[in-house]
């Protein structure tokens, strides 16, 4: 499978000063806010798990983020200037049915929660930006096929369920303007696929990952 942008160069202007982050797990979520940190006034990570968070986000290390537990949801974000919805149980691990039912509920639960909230802020008050991910899963496999943001969606588990995740957040009072992140595999070396492929590497069990081309 082979994938693209069609606009490569990206051009990121920060004009916003209160951020909100929902996550579940580690993914791109520290890396994210490792840059984005030293340009915003204010961070709040909601989360429903407080220890995990901490433990992703400790406060010796990123002592301006406000880690927010579910009943405090609604305050930060009818608070907040932007929305960053990364949410969602993490597909890197075996597939049965419970698991899937639980990953595809898991995204889209929370993802129309977080609309529902933001529907419900004051005009002038509330956030002005949702940024919400999905994955490369939207556009299904192919050996031969080269995808780019105008393909169709594919027709296999995880194109369904990204399809799902992107009408949830597309679903967003229409003043709200929204982003949608088509995330592919996290490379990182604190953690993700990563972390899991290097032990591999290291005893020579190795092999190739693919071709996928990023323009």
């Amino acid at each position: 499978m082979t994938w693209f942008h069609l606009n490569p160069t990206l051009y990121i202007y920060i004009y916003i000063y209160i951020y909100v982050i929902l996550k579940y797990t580690w993914g791109v979520s520290r890396t994210k806010l490792s840059w984005l940190i030293p340009s915003l006034d204010r961070v709040w990570v909601l989360t429903r798990s407080r220890s995990k968070a901490l433990s992703n986000f400790p406060v010796k290390d990123y002592p301006r983020i406000v880690i927010a537990e579910e009943a405090e949801w609604r305050n930060c974000i009818q608070g907040s200037t932007v929305v960053v919805n990364l949410a969602g149980l993490p597909i890197s691990t075996r597939w049965s049915p419970e698991t899937k039912k639980e990953i595809k509920n898991s995204k889209i639960r929370v993802t129309s929660k977080v609309v529902d909230l933001i529907d419900g802020s004051q005009d002038k008050l509330g956030p002005k930006v949702l940024t919400s991910a999905t994955a490369v899963g939207y556009y299904g496999t192919s050996k031969t096929r080269v995808f780019d943001e105008q393909s169709p969606s594919g027709n296999d588990y995880l194109a369904e369920v990204c399809r799902e995740w992107e009408v949830a957040a597309l679903s967003v009072n229409k003043d709200i303007r929204v982003a949608l992140i088509r995330i592919g595999v996290v490379l990182g070396k604190e953690g993700g696929a990563l972390a899991k492929m290097i032990p591999l590497f290291m005893m020579f069990a190795g092999g190739p990952l693919g071709q996928a081309i990023v323009d």
